[in-house]
């Protein structure tokens, strides 16, 4: 037991000196009434082992100088009452040192000195106060001491003093001789309070003296540019300060102090600074902050400088004030560090408050890389109205260069099953932003249950060189634009919904002009949709910065793409489902990769050249559009539309393509459509089910087998038209291959009438379209089957192997054919079968097949041979000098005006000549018979091939084959009518 030392009344109140313990386990009670005070000497020392000091309640210890100094082995000090010292309260240097507060220790300069020793305690359920200006902490603990453990208990409070300036607590780390603090545990479950704001606090980017003002600092004091201290802090209480500047605030780690251990804010516990919450300097630590309480600040609730520092919140990280560059922060020198948020984690810059929730500056120079990881299960909400280039830009996740210009690079996964949102609808800002200059390298994902929620952006990806995947099985959403892709290198993989809660400007999912080298994969269960009731594009992607920008890139869909409302097509909100056009006035760059649609292509504007799938006048595609079985690309205006360019692009169709007003076009060069699918209509089509505009140059058009391209049941439209040329003289390099189906369909007239295929052109004069027509399938029209209208000159064949129908004409020739119409299949008309009686030049028809309906002829020299064919109707030559070839079946000719020359051989049947001219006027008409005769006399001789029958002519070729020439009188007939 302690040997009690009592005071006597007449000690109370001398100037003779402290009174010294220097016995073993010699002690010092101060009793209740009692008042100890020694002027400008210490009061008490102690200098044995196991001293002990007791002050009663009501009882106090007081000096001018030091109140009570423990200078022994395991001193204790048991505090009920008050000590009081001008200097210090109680200031111990001597190892094991106990203090007990229960009462009140206070000080003009510093309550509570641990200023050297080992193995202290000190347990505080009273107040330590500071009187005045506190130097260096009102509770300090020297860089010598090490093993040191301070309890703060639920009613304890250290406070600088109102009006004062001081930190509550302030730990030296590392002395001149002791370069390292080791295992420092304060554990504060009631009031730490800094005091003390402004320049003579904190001037010039630096504390102006040893003094902080904060709740709880930890400073260098080893004299070396790095310190380490290890140990921990947990709060249950309150640590706050009142200082505005600086890195200052309620809890602090200045730079140059390493943090090896843990700091835990508990459920009831709060960090508050109007400057800082939390500040962690630049050092290498070994830290894990565990927050399960509130953390707060007006300007920045935590600060993370240097590496190696976790951060851990399943609690409140709240802005109370606008929150400079972020409500956590992490420092251009901050490396290998970690933030997790969550399941009830909380951070947020503030209702009405200004910034970000979290904001992460990478890098001090251009190529520094930067390693993080960042979790979040809980809330991140960014706040304000603050421009998207200060500080206080309200993103809920924003990571930026340290660098002016960027160059750095954030290495590291994010992940998030919570919500990260921002309200801001400022430029770049977004619930998830990356800044132009930094560059992503990692997988962000976004998983089920996770939103990521943004007014302005959603995800912003911004213009740096990426190395980024981002994959998306939750909800990426925004009032104004979900996805926005600058830069290169961004894989985007979405199984869940990226949706537009507002009216999407250029795109829910968007690319910048700056955009290279990016993928987008929108898989099964994946949605991008504008948003019923909205305006925009499912997905927008601008191409190249300048003329002859080449981007390369991809896009797979096997989910949902959806473009919205009515907004007009040459606007950034209008509603294509995806859109795909130049960076540049007046176009001219090139959009280069793979497009593969297994899903759903879907819009729903009437609007211009909108559609499901549309490359922008401008805009040249090289790559295959593959729109795969099960693929559906589908848009109330146009399906798949291609502007005017150079294009270098095969689309490949085995799914269905189709639209309520067109459902393919083609303007520019270079596209061949491969169809083995459908291409249907689902409303009357303008002028095409598949369209070519006048623009149009070098392109093909091929339909498979099991390919089919219809206007559609009840509509109206034709199965393909071909505007040919723009100006007088234009020639259009092109082709059109049918295997499968092209219908037409309706009863309209003009453009929509109901032609299999039709070749026009608007200009006045005449277009050239250089390629073949070749049908192995059927083509089926309710007006022509194929319709070369006027201006037009096919510079090619016609070449039929399969059907050609229609209930008007089958193949009606009002322009020119330069070509051969070669018929191997069969050709129907209901009105005729071949109709060139307006063509503007002769044309050719050469009959394998079968031709069922008149064959009508031009005005010019035409050539008919059917010698291995059929045709159920009239072949009628119309004007000019006509050569006209029979079959082997019973044929009816007219030759119309002209010299015209008919043309039979053996077996070919039983054909009549309905107007054979032997008029010498404008020359006679000519048979020639020479595969069956070789001379007059056969024919027009004694018993020879030609007879009278009535009014008519009967020539008999031998085995029943024979020519009638109506109304021809035998006798009328003359050598000159024959080629022998």
């Amino acid at each position: 037991m302690p040997n009690f030392n009592s005071i006597n009344d007449g000690d109370l109140e001398n100037g003779n000196g402290p009174i010294v313990l220097d016995e073993f386990r010699e002690s010092l009670r101060v009793r209740s009434g009692q008042n100890l005070q020694t002027g400008d000497q210490n009061s008490v020392v102690t200098e044995g082992v196991l001293n002990t000091v007791v002050v009663e309640e009501n009882a106090s210890i007081e000096s001018n100088n030091t109140a009570v100094e423990a200078n022994g082995l395991a001193s204790i000090v048991l505090n009920q009452g008050t000590i009081a010292g001008g200097v210090n309260g109680v200031s111990a240097t001597g190892n094991r040192f106990r203090l007990f507060n229960r009462g009140t220790i206070a000080s003009d300069s510093r309550a509570v000195d641990i200023s050297d020793g080992d193995g202290s305690i000190v347990v505080n359920s009273g107040s330590i106060l500071g009187t005045d200006d506190q130097r260096n902490g009102t509770l300090y603990v020297d860089g010598t001491v090490d093993n040191f453990r301070l309890l703060n208990q639920r009613s304890g409070v250290i406070d600088a003093g109102e009006g004062n300036l001081g930190d509550a607590v302030s730990v030296q780390v590392g002395a001149a001789n002791d370069p390292t603090s080791e295992r420092i545990n304060i554990v504060n479950n009631g009031l730490f309070q800094g005091r003390g704001d402004g320049p003579e606090v904190f001037a010039n980017g630096t504390r102006v003296g040893a003094n902080g003002s904060s709740g709880l600092r930890f400073f260098n004091g080893s004299g070396q540019p790095e310190t380490a201290v290890s140990g921990s802090v947990i709060n249950n209480g309150t640590i706050t300060a009142e200082v505005n500047v600086g890195f200052l605030g309620g809890l602090v780690v200045e730079d140059g102090v390493g943090f090896n251990g843990q700091i835990i804010n508990g459920r009831n516990g709060l960090i508050n600074g109007p400057r800082n919450g939390l500040y962690i300097g630049n050092a290498d630590h070994d830290l894990t902050i565990r927050n399960f309480g509130t953390i707060q600040s007006g300007s920045r609730a935590v600060n993370i400088d240097g590496t190696g520092v976790d951060l851990l919140n399943n609690g409140t990280i709240i802005g109370t004030g606008n929150q400079r560059n972020g409500t956590v922060y992490s420092d251009a020198t901050a490396e290998n560090y970690r933030i997790f948020n969550g399941p009830n984690g909380l951070i947020d810059s503030g209702v009405g408050n200004q910034g970000a929730g979290i904001a992460l500056q990478t890098g001090e120079v251009a190529g520094d890389v930067v390693h993080s990881t960042l979790t979040n299960l809980g809330t991140i909400q960014g706040r304000g109205q603050a421009a998207a280039n200060l500080g206080l830009a309200g993103d809920g996740l924003r990571i930026f260069s340290g660098v002016d210009g960027g160059g750095t690079v954030y290495r590291g996964s994010i992940f998030n099953r919570g919500d990260i949102l921002s309200e801001s609808t400022q430029g770049a800002t977004a619930a998830v932003r990356f800044s132009n200059g930094l560059a992503y390298q990692g997988t962000l994902t976004n998983a089920r249950g996770g939103l990521i929620d943004g007014a302005q952006n959603g995800l912003y990806f911004g213009d740096a060189e990426h190395d980024a995947t981002v994959v998306n099985q939750g909800t990426i959403q925004s009032g104004s634009r979900a996805v926005n892709i600058d830069g290169s290198g961004v894989d985007l993989r979405n199984f869940g919904q990226i949706l537009g809660t507002g009216d999407q400007r250029n795109g829910t999912v968007y690319s910048d002009a700056t955009a290279e080298d990016y993928s987008i994969f929108n898989g099964r269960s994946g949605l991008i949709d504008a948003g019923e009731g909205n305006q925009g594009a499912g997905i927008a992607l601008q191409t190249g910065e300048v003329a002859g920008d080449v981007v390369h890139a991809t896009l797979v869909n096997q989910g949902t793409i959806q473009g919205r409302g009515q907004a007009a097509a040459n606007v950034g909100l209008a509603g294509d489902g995806l859109r795909i056009f130049s960076g540049v006035d007046g176009g001219g760059t090139v959009y280069r990769g793979n497009i593969f649609n297994q899903g759903d292509i879907l819009s729903e504007s009437t609007q211009g050249a909108t559609a499901a799938v549309r490359f922008a006048n401008g805009l040249a595609y090289e790559g295959t559009l593959t729109n795969a079985r099960g693929g559906l690309i589908d848009g109330a205006q146009n399906g798949l539309y291609f502007g005017d360019a150079e294009h270098d692009a095969t689309v490949i169709n085995r799914g269905t393509i189709q639209s309520g007003s067109r459902a393919v076009n083609i303007d520019g060069s270079g596209v061949d459509l491969r169809n083995f699918g459908q291409i249907l209509g689902t409303g009357d089509q303008r002028n095409g089910t598949v369209y070519a505009d006048s623009t149009a140059e070098e392109y093909s058009i091929f339909n498979g087998r099991s390919g089919l391209i219809d206007a559609g049941e009840g509509n109206n439209g034709a199965g393909v038209s071909l505007q040919t040329g723009d100006e007088d003289g234009d020639i259009v390099e092109a082709s059109l291959g049918n295997d499968g189906i092209i219908r037409g369909r309706g009863d309209s007239t003009g453009n929509q009438a109901g032609d299999g295929v039709r070749l026009f052109t608007s200009v006045t004069g005449s277009t050239t379209f250089a390629g073949d027509l070749d049908n192995r399938g059927q083509i089926l029209g309710t007006d022509d089957g194929i319709d070369i209208q006027t201006g037009v000159t096919l510079d090619g064949d016609i070449n039929n192997t399969g059907l050609i129908r229609a209930d008007q004409i089958g193949v009606n020739i009002s322009g020119a054919l330069n070509g051969d119409l070669n018929n191997q299949g069969t050709i129907t008309g209901g009105a005729a079968a071949i109709d060139a009686s307006a063509a503007t030049a002769g044309v050719t028809v050469n009959n394998q097949g079968a031709i069922n309906g008149d064959v009508i002829l031009s005005n010019f020299d035409d050539i008919f041979n059917g010698a291995e064919g059929t045709v159920n109707g009239v072949i009628d030559g119309g004007g000019g000098n006509d050569r006209l070839i029979g079959s082997r079946q019973n044929e009816n000719f007219v030759g119309g005006d002209g010299q015209d020359t008919f043309v039979f051989g053996a077996n070919s049947g039983t054909d009549f000549v309905l107007d054979f001219s032997t008029s010498t006027v404008n020359g006679s008409d000519v048979l020639d018979f020479s595969a069956v005769f070789s001379d007059i006399n056969e024919i027009l001789g004694v018993g020879g091939a030609a007879t009278q029958v009535g009014t008519s002519t009967l020539i008999d070729l031998g085995n029943n084959d024979s020519v009638f020439l109506v109304n021809v009188s035998v006798n009328d007939l003359t050598a000159d009518n024959f080629i022998l």
